[in-house]
């Protein structure tokens, strides 16, 4: 096994403490989609099936060093990461949301100074994010991406270890440790594509909806402006076209044609940021071919010790390819400045 610093995971693993992390952006992503509640629990470890644990060979303090504080560590710091980049994008929408109501005097022009100062706030908490996440010691990013290689790269160590593992029973019985594997790898890449396919298609839904919004804002608009130049040619404007002007006539929106793109530049960030909908393309896929050798797997004959070390080792790669896979999706999910 791989020895490594294990400063980092020390560092995010809270082992036994109750986490908060994930649940700002499962609240605010829950009513786009998103499956559950995060945060509220203390994260544990989830090293795979129990026939895959023992089959592998491995004692307590093995998966204790090499796994289970780097998988705590790597699902707090993708919790906290995903909190900041939904804090980040919704703060830049507020901050727009601030400016104009200031410009528009919301609630009374003696609120100017308090929305400017609101705005300036706004900006700084964001600058303030975005630098501390550029140090590695305090990234949730970089914390995330390294303690989730390191305890995938055990897991990958730990499978290839079971076709020759001395002592651990027969072939039938590491044949089932690796079936066992297959199908909860199976079963978590096709709750990772339904989760992120829902989310993807909330966002893609609230982001049109604001869109519309703010078409009917901006039509309204042109309503009180019709009016007066149909007074102003010296024509009556009948009673009930005055209320309707009347109604678009009220500076709220002014709001929705302002925000309203923010907030749904807002939604999008979000979206592109996370990769959510390559995530969602991603797992799917990986679930069709992981059952196409769990297909392989079940046809396996009995006392074919030979291909069924070919075939973990295959399962091995497969996992690889598909941790690489996801590193070069994620590698760049950084936190910025949002646009």
């Amino acid at each position: 096994m791989h020895e490594v610093d294990e400063t980092l995971a020390k560092q995010w693993d809270k082992r036994g403490a109750v986490s908060r992390s994930g649940r700002l952006f499962s609240l605010l992503m829950r009513p786009l989609g998103y499956p559950h509640l995060e945060g509220g629990r203390v994260i544990e470890a989830y090293r795979g099936p129990q026939a895959f644990v023992d089959a592998c060979g491995l004692d307590e303090d093995a998966w204790a060093r090499h796994f289970d504080q780097w998988d705590r560590a790597a699902s707090r710091a993708a919790n906290c990461h995903r909190d900041r980049v939904v804090l980040l994008h919704f703060l830049a929408a507020l901050a727009v949301l601030t400016a104009v109501l200031g410009a528009i005097g919301f609630l009374g022009h003696a609120m100017g100074l308090v929305w400017a100062l609101a705005e300036v706030a706004i900006l700084v908490t964001i600058v303030v994010l975005v630098r501390s996440d550029r140090d590695p010691e305090k990234s949730t990013h970089h914390a995330w991406l390294s303690c989730r290689k390191q305890a995938e790269r055990f897991r990958a160590e730990a499978l290839a270890r079971i076709p020759a593992a001395p002592g651990i029973g027969d072939d039938a019985t590491r044949r089932a440790a690796i079936l066992a594997l297959l199908e909860d790898q199976i079963g978590y890449q096709a709750k990772a594509h339904d989760r992120w396919e829902k989310l993807h298609g909330g966002l893609e839904r609230a982001t049109r909806r604001i869109f519309y919004l703010v078409l009917v804002a901006a039509a309204g608009h042109l309503v009180p402006i019709g009016v007066e130049s149909w007074r102003a040619m010296g024509n009556a404007v009948p009673h009930a076209v005055e209320v309707v002007a009347h109604f678009f006539h009220s500076p709220k929106w002014l709001i929705i044609t302002a925000a309203g793109p923010a907030f749904a530049a807002c939604l999008h960030g979000i979206a592109s940021k996370l990769e959510v909908k390559r995530l969602a393309s991603q797992a799917g896929a990986m679930a069709a071919r992981l059952s196409a050798l769990k297909l392989e797997l079940e046809s396996l004959g009995p006392d074919n010790g030979r291909e069924l070390e070919r075939l973990a080792q295959r399962i091995g790669d497969e996992l690889t390819a598909e941790h690489s896979n996801w590193l070069s999706l994620v590698e760049h999910a950084e936190l910025e400045e949002p646009a």
